[in-house]
């Protein structure tokens, strides 16, 4: 399994921390695609996760979960009908109320590749995530993607 640098795993760690508190997730993972597009990937930069929910976390599951994400290339609210607290929310520490599934795009366009993806669980208001929300999550999720890019860049995967 590849694993974010150190040193880009405390950039991701910095920058997911203030995502978190201006759109006001409660618990939040950055998960790295593999440059073909075979593997999403955990990576260390979490919130709300320790490290064995982090392990235990099905990364198919995720996947899936993702699929829309991924294919519009748009942020994607995950619903609260239940199908997503019982796939992740015992892995993940507890009911996950609604969340927010976001590509990891440095540019907007179809031809971009994407890094990984930002997922957002459990809005601190109890609300979900709204249209606002998701036009900021995409703005925000330029500067992980960034990161993320520079560290194929620096250390390819393999």
């Amino acid at each position: 399994m590849t694993e974010v640098t150190d040193e880009f795993g405390a950039l991701l760690t910095r920058l997911l921390r203030k995502i978190m508190l201006i759109l006001q997730g409660r618990k939040a993972l950055v998960a790295v695609l593999r440059p073909d597009g075979s593997q999403l990937i955990p990576a260390r930069a979490a919130f709300g996760l320790d490290a064995e929910q982090l392990a235990a976390i099905d990364t198919e599951r995720l996947r899936a979960f993702s699929q829309f994400a991924l294919t519009a290339r748009t942020p994607t609210t995950l619903n609260s009908s239940g199908e997503c607290s019982s796939a992740l929310g015992d892995t993940m520490g507890g009911a996950i109320s609604n969340g927010l599934c976001v590509p990891l795009l440095a540019q907007p366009g179809d031809t971009q590749p994407i890094a990984g993806l930002l997922f957002l669980f459990n809005k601190a208001t109890g609300d979900a995530f709204s249209a606002e929300d998701r036009s900021l999550s995409i703005v925000l999720s330029r500067q992980l993607a960034a990161v993320l890019f520079e560290q194929q860049r620096r250390a390819p995967m393999v």
